[in-house]
């Protein structure tokens, strides 16, 4: 086989590669130059069109059809358009004016009509015109031989520089050659390209491919002992949620054995276990395959679904407030609004619970000592708005805009910048948004927005009461029978018309014997149902259930969201209430007496988070209208709502002022049933003349 030389080789393919380019330019340039007149005309047949409608659109109307003709005959001289008929609604042509034209000629066909009325249901006429492209078959070929000169200048340029190349190729070739041969692998992944004295871009590509194929190999080889670091991690993973399962066994054993735990204890345990075992499923499921952390298959994702959100919140806070306890002077509040009742969103329960724990923990993170971590949340027009804000160190703002970035975090040692990537992602995938603010040396508030969810079929969205109506609760829990108390009492609901059972056996027999007299009708009264007893197998639906009242009952339980009592609860018909909301859900009363209402405001001045809470708590299950202010500022902005003997209650020590000074000047503006609640034991009522009574840090009113 004959062989040629480099250059003689390298020649012959470049005057090739000019002659095809040349040809193959000057071909797709009159393709696309062609197509391009082409565009340009119909749209020019189509600005003709409508202007040529648009202008004999009235005469038509009007039946001007002399006016129509005179417009056809000055259309007709434009050298695109070959033929313009208009007719009218009969079908009648009014003019039909026609140029010679030859078979060859490339044409196009526009038609339009003319209405009687703005409906286009009535047509007045039609306007057809026919166009010939063959202007631009004229511009086409006279610019065709124009084309033809810089693509012939293109190729004796590049068959020059084909020739200078060769030259260059063939001295440099050489010694890479001979650089290749003697390399070993660590020379060949530091190479260098500058002793090869070329600029040849080819012989700098042939140097890049063989550095990257030694840094291929060597990443290669890395990749390996990843993989296999990464089987050692699946491993550890499986093992560890292995080994969760047999301790949540005995867990949930022991768990169904503790009859005589109260029930807020074993509400708490019980959500405390079954979070740890979404945390093990999980785990579980996510080491079914080594997953990237890009993104996790939708055939392991947990399915979404509608969710009570303050439940959700108030088991991460409680769950935040036993794992910081150690920190002393750390406060996490949960602040609600009255309408923070009945909000629900379409999320996935596992995953919420997880950004919500991690953006309090990063608010905690971000407080050095002493500090508050405040969740609020609230009904937004459609939306629900969720707050987390503290009064940590706060972040720059230069690092701000970043942080919800892969892989960015700050002010951490051991963060992976994962924690906000993620929230954001999941808050997306919910349709919601997340935005953090946040000011160095003030603290930080991140908003999560998201869509409310219509409520599911067991939702009670409020409790409408007549002022004859019994009313029955049975529960276990004294502190629920105190809650109901204080919110009917605080509606002016007759005391005889509440009846408390503790025993959901002595509610069977009391609602049974009242049955055997006329003047008891059971479906005339409410029922406010718990769903489990201590030391007793029954359970409130199987109350219900033995009554016949499910149309006149709510279940009042913490074990809402249990796939079991939810069916039960479908199956019955019977309507469910979440214990925590027990104290929020609205009470409609035809007996409600505003007066009566208006008398019980208190008011509490109190700069510490924790005690405004407590007190607003305790005030509410009195039956009181509580009015809650950190300062003294935020009470004047609303102190025309009160009257002179509302009672108010001032902490001593404010942050900017004393309550001694507070509680004086608010006697000088009127009020006389002033209280100063502190801690300090060395006050002296005399000193303070002004003042009802000094009190301590604990509600008067507690129950």
């Amino acid at each position: 086989m004959r062989q040629y030389s480099l250059k003689k080789t390298f020649l012959l393919s470049t005057v090739m590669a000019s002659i095809i380019t040349l040809l193959t330019g000057i071909g797709l340039f009159s393709i696309i130059f062609k197509n391009t007149l082409h565009k340009t005309m119909e749209n020019r047949f189509d600005t003709i069109q409508k202007r040529f409608t648009d202008e004999i659109t009235q005469d038509l109307l009007i039946g001007s059809f002399a006016q129509i003709k005179l417009r056809c005959e000055s259309y007709i001289t434009d050298p695109t358009i070959i033929t313009i008929k208009v007719q009218d609604d009969q079908g009648h042509v009014i003019c039909n004016h026609k140029r010679p034209y030859t078979n060859s000629d490339e044409l196009a066909q526009r038609s339009s009509n003319v209405y009687f009325d703005d409906a286009h249901t009535e047509a007045a006429g039609e306007v057809t015109l026919l166009y010939t492209y063959q202007v631009v078959d004229n511009i086409f070929y006279q610019s065709l031989w124009l084309l033809f000169i810089p693509f012939v200048i293109l190729f004796f340029i590049q068959l020059f520089l084909g020739q200078t190349i060769s030259y260059k190729l063939v001295q440099s070739i050489e010694f890479l050659s001979q650089k290749i041969k003697s390399a070993n692998l660590k020379e060949l992944m530091n190479l260098d390209r500058q002793k090869a004295n070329t600029s040849i871009a080819e012989l700098d590509l042939l140097y890049n491919k063989i550095q990257e194929l030694a840094h291929q190999t060597y990443e290669y080889q890395q990749d390996l002992l990843s993989q296999a670091k990464q089987q050692t991690t699946v491993q550890v993973a499986k093992q560890v949620a292995h080994d969760i399962r047999s301790p949540l066994s005995a867990l949930n054993v022991i768990m169904n054995q503790l009859g005589e735990l109260p029930e807020s204890k074993r509400v708490f345990l019980r959500n405390a276990i079954q979070r740890i075992d979404d945390i093990a499923n999980e785990l579980s499921s996510r080491t079914l395959e080594p997953q990237s952390t890009e993104s996790t298959p939708d055939s392991i994702m947990p399915a979404q679904s509608v969710q009570l959100l303050t439940t959700l919140v108030e088991s991460i806070i409680s769950e935040k407030r036993i794992q910081y306890r150690p920190r002393i002077g750390l406060n996490i509040q949960l602040e609600k609004s009255k309408n923070s009742y009945g909000l629900f969103s379409l999320i996935d329960p596992l995953k919420f619970k997880r950004v919500l724990s991690n953006l309090i923990d990063n608010s905690v993170e971000a407080i050095p000592d002493k500090g508050d971590v405040v969740v609020q949340i609230s009904k937004q027009d459609d939306k629900v708005s969720l707050l987390i804000k503290d009064t940590g160190e706060g972040i720059p703002s230069d690092i701000l805009p970043t942080l919800m970035a892969k892989g960015k975090s700050w002010n951490k040692q051991s963060g992976n910048g994962l924690g906000l990537y993620d929230a954001k992602n999941n808050i997306e995938k919910w349709h919601g948004t997340i935005n953090i603010q946040s000011k160095p040396a003030q603290g930080t508030a991140v908003t999560v927005i998201l869509p409310l969810a219509n409520p599911p079929f067991w939702f009670v969205p409020q409790i409408s009461l007549n002022p004859d109506q019994p009313i029955y609760i049975l529960d276990d829990d004294l502190s629920i029978h105190q809650i109901w108390t204080a919110r009917l009492e605080a509606l002016g609901f007759p005391d005889n018309l509440i009846q408390h059972y503790t025993d959901p056996n002595l509610l069977i027999r009391d609602i049974q014997k009242l049955r055997t007299t006329s003047a008891f009708n059971p479906k005339k009264a409410l029922y406010l149902i718990d769903y489990e007893y201590i030391s007793l197998t029954e359970t409130g639906v199987q109350v219900i259930d033995t009554l016949g009242i499910a149309e006149q009952s709510i279940l009042v339980t913490s074990r809402y969201d249990e796939p079991q009592v939810l069916s039960l609860c479908h199956k019955h018909r019977i309507k469910i209430l979440p214990k925590p909301m027990a104290g929020f859900i609205p009470i409609d009363s035809s007996d409600q007496n505003p007066t009566e209402l208006q008398n019980k405001k208190i008011v509490l001045i109190d700069d510490d988070a924790l005690i405004r809470t407590t007190w607003n708590t305790y005030g509410k299950m009195a039956g009181y209208s509580m009015f809650v202010y950190s300062t003294k500022k935020e009470f004047l902005a609303a102190k025309d709502q009160f009257d002179s003997g509302t009672p108010i209650y001032i902490d001593f020590k404010l942050k900017d002022e004393t309550g001694d000074t507070v509680s004086k000047e608010l006697s000088e503006l009127g009020f006389k049933n002033l209280y100063l609640a502190t801690g300090y034991d060395d006050l002296n009522k005399n000193d303070y003349p002004w003042i009802v009574d000094i009190v301590g840090k604990m509600p008067p009113f507690k129950k």
